[in-house]
């Protein structure tokens, strides 16, 4: 009898509480209250007032510029388009992240651009690589050019260490004296030929959840021998002929040094389908000291000028609007210290400004001294799908000593533009570029950024 007397006020009690919250009605809210909350409302949809137009008025003013520079490669556009749709349809170019590891044995060839820098001209590399042991690989590659540049490279790859060897002949290098003011007028050329046994060691600590940045440092060791040649260019002087007291010292004189140094880099760039934001710093130091007849390629060969070469660049960008517009700003400094045998210093070891080195409104090799500084502005944007717009303008010079001379009124000035193709990033770029020497055009395929 207590049972059933405590079921019944048990059940008096329940009942007219679930009743009373079946019957609670929904707080209502209001659409700006749901938007924020993303939780369900009877309220009706918003809707705008009027039309809303693809871009606002300020935003036509701020792309207008763009839209004339772009308005000629339409036409561009719309004949490589197709090209580029059949390279991705039928897999001639890779359009996935995928990372695919080389886990067999057979070895792998590939046929590329030549990227012997810049006069070398058209040309091809062949490269085979073969997988040796578990993370180590050997690679072989040849390049060739139609201005009988050449270039082999063996490469030994593991890590951390790996093992190069490389043989170089550029029979066409351009030279116009030592200085920032040599003029224009005294175009020669010359004939370099080099060999090098290098050994490196990279270590690299990748971005973390609290430091979007990849750290890495690299070490190197190397025997180099190098020696400057009669130049080959057709109908332009050999460079003994305007600079014999220059050449009087180091032509044909061969040289060997024992090169060693170090670089850190780090690196918090990112975005797709070119990098657009973050920012890139890299410092490095590298000695070239009098060669060990223990490891030096010719042994009993003279050593040339010993001294230090210490390398600042900076890099840093930022991106709006829907598709990457991007604004990127570059910086490198280039300081270096002659301990002994200055007058045997080569123009191979000298820094240099103009064409793919920087500067690239003015002749390839344009400017030679001991130290630099080059600054680069660049504005990319896209034209098509596959096709952006780099408009770029870059400032630079060298000096004897880039602290005590370099003035914002000693710079050189070149600008220019560049249409690059892009998957999934910039792989081919052709330009124009103009200094107050004239205009270059300019090309490269497969190494854009």
């Amino acid at each position: 009898m207590k049972l059933v007397l405590i079921v019944s006020i048990a059940w008096s009690l329940i009942v007219p509480s679930a009743r009373a919250t079946q019957a609670a009605p929904a707080p209502t809210q209001t659409p700006e209250e749901a938007s924020e909350s993303l939780a369900p409302s009877t309220a009706p949809p918003w809707n705008p007032e009027s039309p809303v137009p693809a871009r606002r008025a300020w935003e036509q003013v701020v792309n207008f510029p763009g839209r004339v520079l772009s308005l000629p490669l339409i036409g561009v556009a719309r004949l490589v388009e197709p090209v580029l749709t059949y390279g991705e349809a039928s897999g001639l170019v890779p359009t996935t992240m995928e990372a695919r590891p080389h886990t067999n044995s057979r070895a792998r060839w590939a046929v590329s651009a030549p990227h012997l820098g810049g006069r070398a001209g058209f040309g091809g590399a062949v490269e085979v690589r073969q997988r040796v042991v578990q993370g180590t690989e050997l690679g072989v590659r040849y390049a060739a050019t139609t201005r009988e540049y050449t270039g082999t490279f063996v490469r030994l790859t593991g890590r951390p260490l790996g093992l190069v060897y490389g043989s170089t002949w550029r029979p066409m290098e351009g030279f116009y004296g030592v200085g920032p003011a040599t003029p224009s007028s005294g175009h020669t050329n010359y004939a370099s030929s080099a060999q090098f046994v290098r050994l490196e060691a990279t270590t690299e600590k990748p971005p973390d959840a609290n430091f979007n940045a990849r750290t890495a440092v690299a070490g190197w060791v190397e025997t180099r021998y190098q020696v400057l040649r009669t130049g080959r260019e057709p109908n332009v002087p050999s460079w003994e002929l305007e600079f014999p007291e220059l050449a009087s010292r180091v032509l044909d004189r061969d040289v060997e040094h024992l090169v060693y140094g170090v670089s850190i880099l780090n690196d918090s760039r990112a975005g797709e389908p070119h990098w657009g934001h973050g920012t890139r710093l890299m410092g490095s130091f590298e000695r070239h000291d009098a060669p060990l007849p223990g490891l030096a390629l010719h042994v009993g060969t003279p050593a040339g000028a010993q001294f230090n070469r210490y390398t600042l660049e900076g890099e840093t960008g930022t991106s709006f609007g829907r598709n990457p517009r991007t604004l990127r700003l570059l910086a490198r400094v280039v300081d270096q210290s002659i301990g002994s045998g200055a007058d045997q210093m080569l123009i191979t070891d000298l820094s240099t400004l103009g064409g793919t080195t920087g500067l690239a409104g003015f002749h390839q090799g344009r400017f030679y001294d001991t130290d630099l500084v080059h600054v680069k502005a660049s504005y990319i944007f896209p034209v098509s799908r596959r096709l952006e717009m780099d408009v770029h303008s870059e400032w630079g010079s060298v000096y004897p000593d880039v602290w005590r001379d370099a003035k914002l009124t000693n710079l050189h000035n070149s600008y220019g533009v560049s249409l690059r193709a892009v998957f999934l990033s910039p792989f081919a770029a052709v330009g124009v570029n103009f200094s107050r020497e004239g205009a270059r055009v300019s090309y490269t395929f497969g190494r854009v950024e």
